[in-house]
């Protein structure tokens, strides 16, 4: 289930980044573009995690997952009505400690393997990115096009090139 949610979250992240650097985000046709990719993704990582819950696999991935495909759930609704930034922002700030303590609880369990080393790169880099979403969204601090680069970089560490090696069983 790791490798479809995380070829999800690669998707949809690298559709956000490129509107970022390259489109007009806010404009009628990207707008729109941009809720179709956000409502896609964010419903398959949804429907994760509740087959995650209903297997049993953990409420501390259905969670992950849950926080993950709202985000996108939320992005889509902001890019149909355009809603405050603030409120995302909050959202924002929420998702930001949690994956913080995602690393937290990965750093406790040991760095052992590559893969351990992957994760904390993963929950470190998540958080940092929700939260330079917090302070662009909430106090209207701007950072140029540092967000939609974090998005494209963590798109391929993060998202495609693990989750693609999960599916094919190379990881």
């Amino acid at each position: 289930m790791l490798g479809i949610v995380l070829v999800m979250v690669g998707f949809v992240l690298f559709h956000n980044a490129w509107f970022g650097l390259f489109g007009e985000v806010k404009g009628e046709k990207a707008g729109a573009t941009l809720s179709v990719v956000n409502f896609l993704g964010g419903a398959v990582i949804l429907a994760a995690a509740l087959y995650t819950l209903w297997q049993g696999e953990g409420h501390f991935t259905a969670m992950i997952y849950f926080m993950v495909g709202l985000t996108y759930i939320y992005i889509g609704f902001d890019h149909v009505y355009g809603l405050d930034p603030k409120a995302f922002g909050v959202f924002c700030l929420t998702g930001a400690i949690a994956l913080f303590m995602g690393g937290v609880l990965t750093l406790e369990g040991g760095l052992e393997t590559w893969r351990e080393i992957w994760l904390l790169a993963c929950w470190f880099s998540w958080a940092f990115l929700w939260f330079i979403l917090f302070v662009e969204c909430t106090f209207e601090k701007k950072f140029g096009k540092l967000t939609a680069f974090t998005c494209l970089a963590t798109t391929f560490y993060t998202g495609w090139i693990p989750g693609f090696m999960m599916l094919a069983g190379w990881w």
